[in-house]
């Protein structure tokens, strides 16, 4: 069972940021700063209106243009006046990556993914691959500014059953790229389609071609049974708890498309919470041919792009062997 709490992969780190915070001192001139506990060039600072900083140490040569956002801000080959917190001053040239923003589930998220990039880019990163890790970091951010592809609930349902697998890995490379995808997972050969919904009956709203893949590919429906909780989990929550479990190469993607998913919805996601356990319990795994659905022999051809509600309330479920066949199913149970 998860517990909701502010748990990102670096907590040390963001522990550290808030002692910058209550420790205060910035100013326009002068940052206060820490170092970073897997990195002897590497800093996080505070500035003065309380934003989470890195100092990223590396040799810019020629004018790189500085980005800013609404949210995200890149300057880079500024001689920086730095506090170290542990008593010491010192100047250096860094690039500037800063967070403009206050709120404490965005600053964890910024924390945690600007430092799984900083430990990939290594100590003194080349000038090129520093400026493409940093604009993929600036793409990720502004996707925060973008229309959302997908309803909190539904975002929420797909984590849930990632956070369910036991393997997290597989899914991850296996999710949907764009909002056009008609299924959820798909690695090529089987499908996953994720439904979810908060009412009391397990009836989902299907499209005629989520019922009907093609020849030869396995398909399967997580159904989740969803309830509004105070104390609950939001999908920050489990964005958090999966990367605690999944290789390092794959947070990233899954930071992405969870930005793009979200879009400007973040906030409202900030404050959305469900029951962990009710989820868990009413979790239940379908083959597609047991969900009613329409024969496409008995379809006119000039019809399309049809939808429907099925009730899977007395469907029975997949059998343990039928997902052990599937690699992309073997892991949900």
């Amino acid at each position: 069972m998860l517990n909701r709490k502010n748990n990102y992969k670096q907590p040390d780190i963001e522990k550290i940021f808030n002692n910058l915070l209550n420790d205060g001192g910035s100013t326009k001139t002068l940052y206060l700063a820490a170092n970073l506990p897997f990195s002897r060039t590497h800093k996080i600072g505070v500035s003065c209106e309380g934003y989470p900083v890195f100092f990223i140490q590396s040799s810019i040569t020629g004018n790189v243009p500085s980005i800013n956002l609404d949210l995200i801000s890149v300057q880079y080959a500024q001689l920086c006046n730095l506090k170290i917190r542990e008593g010491k001053s010192e100047q250096g040239t860094y690039t500037i990556f800063r967070l403009k923003s206050l709120d404490p589930d965005l600053v964890g998220y910024f924390i945690n993914i600007v430092c799984l990039v900083l430990q990939k880019i290594g100590e003194t990163p080349k000038q090129q691959a520093l400026i493409d890790e940093l604009k993929k970091l600036v793409d990720l951010f502004r996707l925060f500014s973008s229309t959302p592809l997908a309803p909190i609930q539904g975002l929420w349902a797909e984590l849930f059953v990632i956070h369910q697998s036991s393997n997290p890995d597989y899914l991850i490379r296996s999710w949907h790229v764009t909002v056009n995808d008609i299924f959820d997972f798909n690695d090529g050969h089987d499908k996953i389609e994720v439904k979810s919904t908060a009412k009391p009956n397990r009836i989902h709203h299907f499209s005629n071609e989520q019922l009907h893949p093609n020849e030869g590919s396995g398909l399967v429906i997580c159904s989740v049974m969803m309830t509004k909780a105070g104390q609950g989990l939001s999908v920050f929550d489990l964005k958090v708890a999966i990367e605690e479990r999944i290789e390092n190469e794959n947070r990233f993607r899954l930071n992405e498309l969870f930005a793009k998913t979200l879009g400007t919805d973040y906030y409202k996601a900030m404050e959305t919470f469900f029951d962990y356990q009710s989820a868990s319990d009413s979790f239940k795994i379908f083959n597609y041919s047991s969900v009613p659905a329409i024969d496409n022999d008995t379809l006119p051809s000039e019809i399309s792009n049809l939808h429907y509600d099925s009730d899977l309330s007395d469907i029975e479920e997949a059998s343990a062997s039928y997902l052990s066949e599937h690699e992309l199913f073997m892991g949900l149970r």
